[in-house]
């Protein structure tokens, strides 16, 4: 899977609250002179996301000030992640906003799953960095949230105590009560880190910069067309099977549907590229489980099983056997 990118814009964020608070932020400087390598299509600098997490891991827990990833996320300005920014904050609706922010964060940030989920009372946005090789990530997480939850914030600040917040960590990785933090409920050892407030809210006005044009959504839909395109289908598969992983939708068919192509087609893609579906679904799934490993220690290893799809718990510690060179129960107690 090739290396993860996220829009430099972000750094900018966290440079300018941590000179506002007189603290350190040499490092983000650092991170910032490091070449582009991607060759962004759409003008703006991007940075590598594991270097990126790793900055903020460190950032975020700068003289233990608990809360300052969060912080950073509500004082941020999106309208500095260029023409997503500016289609997302020229709304005219809350609801207008989260979607177009699902359909065009792959132009601001690679390898990462970020969803939508709208029911009659409640609507959940969930983030989710894919690369299961990237953690820790409990500060990204909660700069992340805080960056959606600004836009609740703005629009119904009234209803924050009715909002819920659900981060991936075990509270006892985070070492901190969150809820003092974010000021409202959190849910610990959740499937993602997500947002939930009432679905009405939805319908509150939005419009913090001008609107934009049908030009230029169409603009941005034909960039994202054009980035997806030249995705190797490898990388595309792996995309889809850590989407799905969690979900039980990791089976040949359900990718080849979600790429636009037939079984057949999908098989001899990724023999050009020297990949097979099942060598693809075995390594996801066994990185996975090292993910796994860290997020869930006390998870047994049959749930675990059962959550990376396998039907016995037999196979998957054979699988995992095949591709560590240890059994599971053996890696747990060296980790």
């Amino acid at each position: 899977m090739r290396a993860a990118f996220v829009n430099a814009s972000a750094l900018g964020d966290w440079k300018g609250v941590l000179a506002q608070r007189g603290l350190d932020y040499s490092q983000i400087d650092a991170l910032l002179k490091v070449p582009n390598t991607m060759g962004d299509t759409y003008g703006h600098q991007v940075i590598d996301l594991r270097k990126f997490v790793e900055t903020v891991e460190t950032a975020g827990k700068i003289k233990n000030r608990s809360g300052m990833s969060w912080s950073v996320g509500l004082a941020s300005n999106y309208a500095k992640r260029g023409k997503v920014g500016h289609a997302i904050l020229g709304s005219r609706t809350l609801g207008t906003a989260f979607h177009r922010l699902v359909k065009y964060y792959p132009l601001i940030q690679d390898h990462t799953d970020l969803n939508l989920k709208v029911g009659e009372s409640w609507t959940t946005l969930g983030y989710r960095i894919l690369d299961p090789d990237i953690w820790p990530r409990t500060e990204d997480a909660l700069y992340s949230l805080g960056v959606f939850a600004s836009f609740v914030k703005t629009v119904a600040p009234d209803a924050w105590n009715s909002v819920e917040i659900s981060v991936e960590a075990d509270k006892d990785l985070i070492r901190n009560d969150l809820s003092d933090v974010v000021q409202t409920n959190v849910i610990y050892g959740a499937e993602s880190n997500a947002i939930r407030f009432p679905t009405q809210l939805m319908n509150r006005d939005f419009g913090l910069l001008p609107a934009v044009d049908n030009d230029a959504i169409n603009r941005l839909s034909r960039l994202l067309t054009e980035k997806t395109r030249k995705l190797p289908m490898s990388d595309r598969t792996r995309h889809l099977i850590f989407q799905g992983l969690s979900v039980g939708r990791v089976n040949q068919d359900h990718v080849a549907k979600e790429l636009g192509v037939s079984r057949r087609t999908l098989r001899r893609k990724l023999a050009v590229e020297g990949e097979s579906f099942q060598s693809i679904l075995d390594e996801c799934r066994i990185r996975a489980a090292m993910l796994e490993f860290r997020v869930s220690p006390g998870q047994s290893l049959s749930e675990m099983a059962l959550k990376l799809g396998y039907s016995e718990h037999s196979t998957f510690s054979r699988a995992f056997m095949r591709w560590a060179g240890i059994a599971p129960q053996e890696f747990r107690k060296l980790m």
